[in-house]
């Protein structure tokens, strides 16, 4: 399955090290089992970062973090593991071995950012695999989950194959294989699907001075100053899991818009494990020589990781 990102920002994190017998025991001993990038540490009683490397052993407290373009795994006692994306931020909160029939206890809580939580096998009833994150809790019965955090602590869980269950404000639902589940801070998980997309499952961002935009029921709305100059920028995002050939579509409508505005409306699918792997369609109003030297001075155009594709330029007056 390729991962499809509508734009999108991804990552992987890592975890942090204890030297052996230094507050984990030999039963629950977790190492950082893979890493590349910028992957950083914070130990469990320090306030701290500090570099991470393959094989270093952790422990309850332990914070991790990776950078942009960052990726680890973590491979627990058990041999589960938590492949950790980049811009992710976990901190181990239970590693435990109980009871006559080893019953195990695994506790992540994250608060940011990507990841897959692979259990090999439940030993009993009892035992618990657990994801808490600022909106509720994502629970592992069996095999794996893909978890995603948004900023204002929206979580997103798809079921990759196995028993998968969601928690939040005081209310279970089990999500099925192929199926996918958002937990909003206050509200009770529901499963959501393709035509469901809105609020919640975007994040936005914008840059510079002179914008304004909000995502809403009916789409994302921006509204921009007449005197706004210099590089500015509104973008939502959101990923989604898709096998197989796909159509996206999006529907605008340009209020006002100057001729030769400068301003671009665009529409960019990225794969989410290689983001140079893309394709942009773009509604454009070149401003001046300095953006585009020639006419047309409205068009549509389609740029790929090969740039700008001049075949593709067309001439519009649509709004």
């Amino acid at each position: 399955m390729r991962r499809i990102v509508l734009p999108i920002i991804m990552g992987l994190l890592v975890m942090s090290s204890a030297l052996p017998g230094c507050g984990s025991s030999d039963s629950t001993l977790t190492t950082l089992s893979a890493a590349e990038g910028d992957v950083s540490a914070m130990r469990t009683g320090t306030d701290n970062w500090t570099g991470a490397e393959v094989g270093m052993f952790l422990e309850v407290g332990d914070i991790v973090r990776t950078g942009q373009g960052s990726s680890a795994e973590i491979t627990f006692f058990d041999g589960s593991t938590a492949e950790l994306e980049a811009g992710t931020q976990i901190e181990i909160v239970s590693l435990d071995i109980s009871g006559d029939a080893g019953s195990i206890t695994i506790i992540l809580e994250q608060t940011i950012g990507s990841i897959i939580f692979r259990v090999t096998k439940i030993v009993d009833l009892v035992s618990r695999y657990e994801v808490e994150t600022p909106a509720g809790v994502v629970a592992v019965r069996s095999s794996a989950v893909k978890i995603y955090v948004t900023e204002d602590g929206t979580t997103r869980a798809i079921n990759l194959g196995g028993d998968i269950w969601a928690v939040g404000a005081g209310f279970e639902l089990q999500i099925l294989e192929g199926q996918q589940c958002i937990i909003r801070p206050g509200q009770q998980p529901e499963l959501v699907y393709l035509d469901q997309i809105g609020l919640g499952l975007w994040s936005l961002s914008v840059t510079g001075e002179g914008i304004e935009a909000a995502v809403t029921e009916e789409g994302v709305v921006v509204n921009i100053a007449s005197d706004a100059v210099d590089v500015f920028a509104a973008a939502a995002q959101t990923t989604y899991d898709w096998d197989g050939d796909f159509d996206i579509r999006m529907d605008y409508e340009l209020i006002t818009w100057p001729q030769g505005s400068g301003v671009r409306l665009g529409l960019a699918v990225e794969i989410s494990d290689n983001h140079s792997r893309m394709v942009q369609v773009q509604r454009v109003g070149f401003g001046g020589a300095s953006d585009f030297p020639s006419y047309p001075r409205e068009v549509y155009l389609v740029v790929s990781e090969q740039g700008v594709h001049e075949t593709t330029i067309t001439t519009t007056e649509d709004l």
